[in-house]
């Protein structure tokens, strides 16, 4: 059975527009206002006669001419800041559009799969991260379990170059999710594997012109009295 918009909203975690690029901007920022702050602090010896706050808005280097590296450390945070808050406004504007869209995608072609560990991890970036095979439309979860829990067996077996090449080819795709095909030969080649996603047991498939695989926020905690 499918579940209702309202129970969608509540329980799929749809990644939010400006999440990732509002952290990357922000830490450049931070690391720019940081970068000047300190510079301005180790300045105030050599220069006892200017403040601190001087010292900060300083864009002329030691010939006196315009230093195109410290305009941009002093106006970078300054120009970077605005657009932190347009991305995160734009955002809460848009989110709750962007969450109904992949519900009418769920209600095509998706569904709320069981996250069956395969004890493989491999790492992503710098993240090592759990490897799981997601049970299919009304497949009974204890079929996989058992063949999805052997590829672990089978991947420790395995000689150094043949695990660095199977981790790296799992590696490229565990992240949006894939189909296993020849990769885990215990189960059947159309079983999607992926990158876990959060601690609920479960994660939501959505199919169609993009595989979207997401978390199920956790359940709350009973209420006791």
């Amino acid at each position: 059975m499918k579940m209702t918009l309202d129970e969608f909203r509540q329980r799929a975690v749809v990644p939010r527009l400006a999440g990732s690029i509002a952290a990357v901007v922000g830490g450049i920022l931070l690391l720019l206002l940081l970068y000047n702050a300190r510079s301005a602090w180790e300045s105030m010896d050599a220069n006892p006669w200017a403040s601190f706050w001087d010292l900060f808005w300083v864009t002329t280097g030691e010939n006196g001419s315009t230093s195109p590296v410290l305009v941009a450390l002093v106006w970078g945070p300054v120009v970077l800041l605005p657009v932190i808050l347009v991305l995160v406004v734009v955002d809460l504007l848009t989110h709750e559009g962007r969450v109904d869209k992949v519900y009418q995608r769920y209600l095509q072609d998706g569904w709320v799969a069981e996250q069956l560990p395969t004890g493989v991890r491999v790492k992503v970036g710098r993240n090592q991260v759990d490897v799981v095979v997601l049970s299919g439309p009304g497949q009974p979860p204890a079929e996989l379990a058992g063949p999805a829990a052997s590829v672990g067996a089978r991947v420790a077996a395995m000689d150094k170059k043949q695990r660095r090449a199977w981790e790296a080819a799992v590696a490229r795709q565990v992240q949006d999710g894939f189909p296993v095909g020849d990769l885990m030969p215990e189960l059947p080649p159309r079983v999607l594997a992926c990158a876990r996603r959060g601690k609920s047991s479960q994660a939501i498939v959505v199919g169609g012109e993009s595989l979207a695989i997401l978390a199920v926020k956790p359940a709350p905690a009973p209420v006791t009295a």
